[in-house]
C-alpha cells in the first residue's frame, strides 16, 4: 500500500468521523491529583468517568465500544489520578478452528489476560485478570482477543457502564 493510498484512507476515515461521532484526544485537564492509595486514585477515576457510549457500527448491525473510545474516555483520568496500566500475563486456554455456516474456517483463541493497574505515587497495584475469546478467519484472532481483554480489564477496574443511550441507561 502506497503512502498516498494510506493518506487517502485516513482522510476518508477522518471525514466519516466528523461531527458528534468524531473522537478527539482529551488533554490532561488541570494538575495531577495526588492520592495516598491506589483505591483513592481508583475512586477519582470512577468519579471522573462513569460511562462510555457505544458507537453504531452499520457494517455489524449493532453498536460497539471500541478500544479507542475506552482509551479516550479513561486515559486522561488515569493520568490525572496517577494510575498506569500494563499487561503482565497471558495464559492461553484454547486454540482451535471451526467452520462457519458458509464453510469459512475460523481460528479461535481463548485466553486469560492479566493487567496491572499501578498507582504511581504509592507503588500499590491491583492485578485484573479477564477471560477473553476471539475468532477470525485470517490471523487476527489474538489481536482481537488482546483488544477485548484490555477493554474488559479497564471496565472491570473502574466499574464502567457502556450503552447506547447515556441518559436513559444511567437514569435506570
Amino acid at each position: 500500500m502506497t503512502t498516498n493510498t494510506k493518506a487517502k484512507q485516513q482522510k476518508s476515515l477522518d471525514e466519516q468521523l466528523t461531527g458528534a461521532n468524531r473522537l478527539e484526544a482529551q488533554p490532561l485537564n488541570g494538575e495531577p491529583i495526588r492520592h495516598a492509595t491506589l483505591r483513592e486514585a481508583q475512586r477519582g477515576v470512577m468519579l471522573d468517568v462513569a460511562y462510555v457510549m457505544r458507537t453504531p457500527s452499520p457494517s455489524l448491525g449493532y453498536s460497539v465500544v471500541t478500544e479507542r473510545e475506552v482509551i479516550i474516555a479513561v486515559r486522561p483520568a488515569m493520568l490525572r489520578h496517577g494510575i498506569v496500566m500494563f499487561p503482565i500475563g497471558c495464559d492461553v486456554v484454547v486454540t482451535d478452528q471451526f467452520p462457519t455456516s458458509k464453510g469459512t474456517i475460523m481460528n479461535r483463541v481463548v485466553a486469560k489476560r492479566t493487567f496491572r493497574f499501578q498507582h504511581v505515587d504509592s507503588g500499590e497495584h491491583c492485578d485484573v485478570t479477564v477471560l477473553s475469546e476471539a475468532a477470525d478467519s485470517l490471523d487476527r484472532a489474538s489481536h482481537k482477543l488482546n483488544t477485548m481483554a484490555k477493554k474488559t480489564a479497564v471496565r472491570e477496574m473502574f466499574f464502567l457502564e457502556v450503552g447506547d443511550d447515556e441518559y436513559e441507561t444511567v437514569a435506570q
